[in-house]
C-alpha cells in the first residue's frame, strides 16, 4: 500500500482487449488499495449474463443502452479505476461523462502479441472458428476508440508490473487536470 495520498479523481483505463486493461486495474487496486470496477463485470453482475450475449440476444442498441446506463453510474465513483471497454467509450455521452471523473488512459497493444494473449487467455476455445470470429470483430470495433485522442500506453511489450507503475504515474501526473 502506497503513502502517496490517492487521486481523488477516478483513473479510466479504456483500449483493446488484451491491452491489460483488467491487469492494470487490478494492480493499481492491490498496489494503491483503491477501489477497481469493470464494465463488464458490472453489466454481467447485473444483467446476469455477459455484454457479448445481450449482444447476440438483444442486439447492440439494448447492450450500447446498458452500457450508457452503467457508466452513468459508474461516473458516480471518486478515487477509483474504471476500466472501461473500448466500444463504451464510442458513446459520445458516456466518454464525456467518464472523463469529467478523472484522466483517461487508452492501451494500446501491437495485434499479434493480443492474439497470443487471448489464446492464451482463452485456450483452445480460441481455436474455435466462431470464438475467433468475435474477437476480432470485437477488436475492431474496439480500435475507433484510439481516434478518440486519449493518451495511449503500448502495453506490447510491458510486464505487468511496469503496466501498473505507468499507469499510476499517469493518474498522479493527470488527476488535477
Amino acid at each position: 500500500m502506497s503513502t502517496v495520498p490517492i487521486p481523488y479523481r477516478n483513473l479510466i483505463i479504456t483500449g483493446l482487449s488484451g491491452a491489460g486493461r483488467k491487469s492494470a486495474g487490478r494492480g493499481i487496486s492491490e498496489r494503491l488499495g483503491v477501489p477497481w470496477l469493470e464494465l463488464e463485470a458490472e453489466i454481467e453482475r447485473r444483467e446476469k449474463m455477459p455484454p457479448d450475449e445481450i449482444r447476440q440476444l438483444f442486439g447492440e442498441s439494448r447492450l450500447e443502452a446498458i452500457q450508457a446506463e452503467m457508466c452513468r453510474e459508474l461516473a458516480l465513483h471518486r478515487s477509483t479505476v474504471l476500466v472501461i471497454g473500448g466500444t463504451a467509450m464510442l458513446h459520445e455521452e458516456s466518454r464525456r461523462r467518464l472523463a469529467a471523473t478523472g484522466p483517461v488512459l487508452c492501451l494500446t497493444c501491437a495485434l499479434d502479441e493480443i492474439l497470443r494473449r487471448q489464446h492464451v487467455a482463452k485456450g483452445l476455445d480460441f481455436l474455435d472458428p466462431l470464438e475467433h470470429t468475435q474477437v476480432v470483430a470485437r477488436l475492431r470495433r474496439e480500435m475507433r476508440v484510439l481516434e478518440l485522442g486519449f493518451q495511449t500506453l503500448d502495453t506490447t511489450y510491458l510486464s505487468v508490473d511496469q503496466l501498473v507503475d505507468r499507469a499510476i504515474a499517469f493518474w498522479r501526473e493527470n488527476a488535477d487536470r
